[in-house]
């Protein structure tokens, strides 16, 4: 576990330092920091599908909804309209999402046949990375997604 929250901590810690100071910018530095942000939280959350880690998920879906809520709000970030209601379509999701890894953690303690948990998050998280990649495209007005961080 505790692996987890330092992969989680290291995923949110780039995109802190890609953010810039705490009060967020303006225009087009505000929608960049916004859009780094998701961007390294959604590949987070893709490896941690991939990698079957039912507990990181969780976490990494933890720390996306206090992201999503300030660029709903577009207070901390100046945004159009349209990033904020993917913001809105990729939160819905991403509780859907939450609500479905306590369903997975379950039947993954229990003794019957399953597919693997990452065979399971992948494709619970689908729709999550989806909303997640339209809501950096609508960030960065239709430019290509940020290349994933190093590992």
């Amino acid at each position: 576990m505790a692996s987890v929250i330092a992969l989680v901590l290291v995923g949110t810690g780039s995109a802190a330092a890609v953010a810039g100071p705490p009060g967020g910018g303006t225009g087009a530095t505000s929608t960049t920091s916004a859009a780094a942000k998701v961007q390294n939280l959604r590949d987070l959350l893709q490896q941690l599908a991939d990698a079957g880690d039912v507990e990181g998920t969780e976490v990494a879906l933890t720390e996306l909804d206090p992201l999503l809520d300030e660029i709903i709000a577009g207070e901390r970030y100046a945004v159009a309209e349209a990033a904020q209601e993917s913001a809105a379509t990729a939160k819905y999701e991403s509780a859907e999402a939450a609500a479905g890894l306590d369903e997975i953690a379950e039947q993954t303690t229990q003794a019957r046949q399953l597919p693997p948990a990452s065979a399971l998050l992948n494709a619970l998280l689908q729709r999550v990375l989806l909303s997640l990649s339209e809501l950096v495209d609508d960030l960065l007005g239709g430019l290509p997604p940020l290349p994933a961080a190093a590992s």
